[in-house]
């Protein structure tokens, strides 16, 4: 069993690259994405390192590398020295990415079945509030499921200027079309493929 000295690290280390990269991998998560969830506690150059090679680490770092990946250190320790696979906490977190697109340090709690890398966006505008049928309130989320493709009808988080955009995919066979679902917001008409950014799953009111 390792033990901690008076300065929090290690005498005996265990090497935690392993567990950490499955946790995170398992998440859907870059080595930045985590090094960001961890609010750059961990920076990315060591996690690389600690990754590929057996490394002391302190306890600080380590508590929040797995208050990131969801899971409590002492099931992250007990995997690392051999034991069984830590299991996440019962409730997943889902982070939030801003308008433009890059991380931030909230999240809104999911259900379980919400895959591992996907991420929510708040809606800031009424332009997906439909007079009739589904709608996305603003003030709500959107849970986003990366994707590369395309199917008319559905909703997707596309990129527009620098700028996540959630808006109803349609095609006339030439043009790529975003539709909204408010009348009140004129359609877009795409000459190239758009930049999707992920297809929405679900959508959630939460006040953080």
């Amino acid at each position: 069993m390792a033990k901690w000295g008076k300065n929090t690290y290690m005498k005996k280390f265990t090497d935690f690259g392993p567990t950490i990269k499955r946790h995170r991998i398992r998440r859907g998560m870059t080595q930045e994405d985590l090094c960001a969830a961890t609010d750059y506690e961990l920076q990315n150059g060591y996690l690389s390192q600690l990754e590929s090679k057996p490394k002391d680490v302190s306890f600080r770092i380590l508590n929040a590398i797995a208050n990131a990946l969801d899971i409590t250190f002492t099931d992250m320790q007990r995997e690392a020295e051999g034991g069984e696979e830590a299991d996440e906490i019962g409730h997943r977190s889902t982070v939030i990415r801003n308008q433009a697109g890059d991380r931030t340090k909230d999240v809104i709690p999911t259900p379980s079945n919400v895959p591992a890398n996907s991420y929510a966006v708040k809606i800031t505008n009424t332009s997906m509030e439909s007079p009739n049928g589904v709608s996305y309130y603003q003030g709500g989320h959107v849970i986003v499921a990366p994707c590369d493709s395309l199917e008319v009808g559905s909703d997707y988080v596309f990129r527009i200027d620098e700028t996540l955009v959630i808006a109803r995919y349609e095609t006339d066979g030439r043009r790529h079309i975003l539709n909204y679902l408010n009348p009140r917001f004129p359609f877009e008409i795409l000459q190239d493929y758009p930049d999707v950014k992920g297809k929405v799953i679900g959508f959630q009111y939460f006040s953080l």
